[in-house]
């Protein structure tokens, strides 16, 4: 099952830091503070229902619990990096900055760029630098992000913290009746507001959804006892019926994790 908030990055404190991967993930959210630094190349983003095109030069700054997803990235040269920094280290940058959020998750600047790419090739991305090392680069590099992030003070809007309870309780219920009426009815809501706010900030309607998380289900099911009954595992993931399984199958593919 895809678990839309990351829990168990709370309890990994070694630095997660990838380049030049190529991947398209749903929304999502967890603790961690995540960076997205792209000299070159081109990639769609979606930050608390707000879509984004990080390209070149260009700094991406995802805060503790702040709903994301990435879209599928443009053909050609591509030089980035992403960093997920470690649930201790997220906790003393929020301290620092008093738990204030940036006003735009984006900073443009081909210079910065490059020396952030060049401390994590230096000193971050390989496991085998020690602990010691790969922390200090990585303060230094939030140091660095920080002092071009203008932070603000600001409640959290509604809609956010309506669609981040929504995701939550999708990924431990879609293999119940998680209608629009019943999820509408459980968060208080009018089944148009729920509608609006889901489709704005996932892109899809709350139906599709469901079956992509039912669809990738039953694949990682299949996956771990290849000998399962598909027509029980079908039943068993919140379809009502063999049809409706094979029209969502053709509608989605499962969803990619990473």
């Amino acid at each position: 099952m895809n678990v839309l908030y990351e829990e168990f990055r709370d309890g990994i404190e070694a630095l997660d830091v990838r380049r030049n991967e190529k991947y398209v993930y749903p929304p999502h959210f967890h603790r961690n503070i995540e960076i997205l630094i792209s000299l070159e190349g081109s990639r769609s983003v979606v930050h608390n229902g707000v879509p984004y095109h990080v390209g070149n030069g260009d700094i991406f700054f995802c805060g503790s619990y702040d709903l994301h997803s990435y879209g599928a990235d443009t053909e050609g040269k591509k030089n980035d990096c992403l960093v997920i920094v470690p649930a201790a280290r997220t906790a003393r940058f929020n301290e620092r900055n008093r738990g204030l959020k940036p006003a735009s998750p984006l900073i443009h600047d081909e210079t910065l760029c490059a020396r952030l790419l060049e401390i994590a090739d230096r000193f971050m991305a390989d496991k085998n630098q020690s602990e010691s090392v790969r922390g200090a680069a990585c303060e230094l590099l939030l140091a660095l992000i920080g002092e071009r992030l203008d932070f603000v003070q600001g409640k959290e809007r509604d809609e956010t913290q309506l669609i981040r309870a929504v995701l939550s309780y999708l990924s431990e219920h879609f293999r119940e009746d998680v209608s629009l009426p019943v999820i509408a009815r459980k968060f208080g809501y009018a089944q148009a507001h729920v509608s609006r706010v889901f489709h704005r900030y996932t892109n899809t309607g709350l139906p599709r959804y469901v079956n992509r998380l039912r669809l990738n289900y039953i694949e990682t099911r299949r996956r771990n006892d290849p000998s399962a009954s598909l027509t029980d595992l079908i039943f068993d993931a919140g379809f009502k019926s063999i049809p409706t399984y094979y029209r969502a199958r053709s509608q989605d593919p499962p969803i990619v994790t990473r």
